[in-house]
C-alpha cells in the first residue's frame, strides 16, 4: 500500500504544509503578479543572505497555497536543507545546546 517508512523528504513536505498550506492548483496568476510573487521573494533570500546569523535559504516559491500565500521563501538549518539526517531527530532546543 505504501512505503513502511519515513524519509527526510516526506518529513520537509510535512513541515511545509504545516506553514504554508497546500498549493492552490486552481489559482492563476497573470504574468505580471508572477513577475511581482518573484521579485518579492527574490527579495525576501537577498534580505536573508545579506543578514549575519541567518538560516540559509533552501526554498524559494511563487506557487500559491492555502494559507493566502502567493509564495514563500523558506529558511532552514544547512544540516535540514541538504537533507543529513536520514532519520528523524527529536528537535535540539536552545537550553540543549549550552554548555555549563
Amino acid at each position: 500500500m505504501g512505503r513502511q517508512t519515513v524519509n527526510q523528504e516526506d518529513l520537509l513536505t510535512s513541515f511545509e504544509v504545516v506553514i504554508a498550506g497546500t498549493e492552490k492548483k486552481g489559482t492563476v496568476l497573470t504574468d505580471i503578479e508572477k513577475r511581482i510573487v518573484a521579485y518579492h521573494e527574490v527579495g525576501h533570500a537577498l534580505v536573508a543572505a545579506l543578514q549575519k546569523h541567518t538560516q540559509p535559504v533552501s526554498k524559494i516559491t511563487i506557487v500559491p497555497h492555502t494559507s493566502g500565500a502567493l509564495g514563500y521563501t523558506m529558511q532552514m538549518p544547512r544540516r535540514a536543507a541538504r537533507g543529513a539526517a536520514h532519520h528523524a531527530r527529536r528537535p535540539r532546543r536552545r537550553a540543549d545546546r549550552v554548555r555549563h
